[in-house]
């Protein structure tokens, strides 16, 4: 008489084994990420976050779009409004260029990679309060293309003044 213990034994080994993935599989997807990650090291390789792109060359041009999502508490009062939006900053950093690799043509990475790279030091003149979205996270990504050019995207909230020209 078999105890039960023995009788699951083999279906367990079973159910283990097909939860396995294959070997080639396996290879293929750890490939994948430890290149990812191998890619993201050696940008850090000699880089300098204080240091501009092309320091000593030519100026860095910054490209921004805003998506305003929406606009509320407009006050005639304190002459101020808030607004929800999309801020996007495109610039070209050949620092972070990569080798692309089949299916592997740009990096999209979070709020975390985004604090160990030179980025644009770009203001609203006009703007009181800046309120980011941090709800679990940062909201904000960064996409590397394998050219060196680099999109930040950050979703904000902003009290700004509006501009006039009245004595």
């Amino acid at each position: 008489m078999r105890s039960k213990a023995g009788a699951g034994l083999p279906l367990v080994l079973f159910l283990a084994a097909a939860a396995l993935p294959s070997a080639s599989a396996s290879e293929s997807d750890n490939e994948s990420a430890v290149n990812v990650s191998a890619i993201l090291n050696q940008f850090m390789v000699g880089y300098d976050k204080r240091v501009r792109p092309n320091y000593g060359g030519i100026p860095v041009t910054v490209g921004v779009s805003l998506y305003i999502l929406s606009i509320g508490d407009l006050s005639e009062k304190f002459m101020d409004f808030t607004f929800d939006m999309y801020f996007r900053q495109f610039w070209h950093d050949p620092r972070l260029a990569f080798e692309p690799k089949p299916g592997l043509t740009k990096l999209v990475v979070g709020a975390e990679y985004i604090k160990l790279i030179w980025v644009p030091d770009t203001f609203f003149v006009n703007e009181k309060v800046a309120l980011f979205h941090q709800a679990t996270t940062e909201n904000q990504f960064l996409r590397i293309m394998h050219t060196g050019d680099i999109l930040r995207s950050i979703r904000d909230g902003a009290m700004g003044r509006p501009e006039t020209n009245r004595p």
